[in-house]
C-alpha cells in the first residue's frame, strides 16, 4: 500500500479556487473591516500567499500605536469610567478580528467551495488508486467526492471542511513569554491588559504542528 501526500496544487489542478488569492477576494467581498485589518497589520503579501506565516509576524506595535487615541489621560477634564477600558477594548477587538474572526471567515470560504465544479484532470493526474493512503494538507473533500476514496484512507492534517468546525490555520512562532516589556506594579493597567490581548492572540493563532502529528500517528 502506498502513501500519497496531497497539497493545494492538487485542488488547483482541478480548477478549484482554493488559493489564498481566492480567499483574499472572498474577504474583500464579505468582510471589508477584516480585509482592511489584514492589509494593515499582517505582512501576507500581495495575494496573501504568506497569510499563515504572517499571523506570527503581526505588527502588534502598530495596533498598540493606532489604539492610543483611546488611551485617555487620567487627568483629563471630561474623564469617564469608560476610559478605564476603551484602549484595551480596541486592541482586543483588532486581535480577535485577526484570529477568531479570520478563522471563521476562512472556514466559511472553504466550506463554500463547490467540489462539483472540479474539472476533469485525467490528462495530467494519473488514476487515483483507492486502496492507497492519503496524507492531505487540504481542507476539501476532492478525493472523496471526485475519486470516491473512503474517508478512512485519508488524513486531513489541517481539518476537513465537512466534519470539522475548527479548521487549523496558524503560524509556527512560539511565544515563550509575554511581549509586554514593562511588566510591573507601576505600569498602567490598561496597557498591561492590552499586552495580555496581544499575548492571547499569539497563543490562539499558533499551530502546534508536533501535537497535531502525534495525534494522527495512529494513521501510520
Amino acid at each position: 500500500m502506498r502513501l500519497y501526500i496531497i497539497g493545494n496544487g492538487f485542488d488547483i489542478r482541478h480548477g478549484l479556487p482554493t488559493g489564498y488569492k481566492h480567499f483574499k477576494s472572498y474577504v474583500a467581498k464579505h468582510d471589508q473591516e477584516l480585509y482592511d485589518a489584514i492589509e494593515e497589520y499582517l505582512p501576507a503579501g500581495d495575494e496573501w500567499n504568506e497569510l499563515e506565516s504572517a499571523l506570527g509576524a503581526i505588527d502588534y506595535e502598530l495596533i498598540l500605536q493606532n489604539s492610543e487615541m483611546f488611551l485617555a489621560s487620567y487627568n483629563t477634564d471630561d474623564w469617564s469610567d469608560a476610559y478605564h477600558h476603551d484602549y484595551q477594548y480596541e486592541v482586543d477587538k483588532i486581535t480577535r478580528m485577526l484570529s477568531a474572526r479570520l478563522k471563521e471567515q476562512f472556514a466559511d470560504w472553504v466550506k463554500g467551495i463547490n467540489i462539483a465544479d472540479a474539472c476533469n484532470s485525467e490528462q495530467y493526474i494519473p488514476p487515483i488508486p483507492r486502496e492507497s493512503l492519503y496524507f492531505s494538507f487540504n481542507y476539501t473533500n476532492t478525493l472523496q467526492q471526485i475519486y470516491a476514496v473512503p474517508d478512512a484512507q485519508i488524513i486531513h492534517i489541517h481539518g476537513n471542511c465537512i466534519y470539522d468546525d475548527d479548521l487549523i490555520l496558524g503560524h509556527s512562532f512560539r511565544v515563550e513569554k509575554s511581549l509586554n516589556p514593562y511588566i510591573g506594579p507601576d505600569q498602567d493597567t490598561r496597557i498591561a491588559e492590552a499586552y495580555d490581548s496581544i499575548d492571547e492572540y499569539f497563543g490562539n493563532t499558533f499551530k502546534p504542528s508536533e501535537n497535531i502529528i502525534k495525534e494522527e500517528s495512529v494513521f501510520f
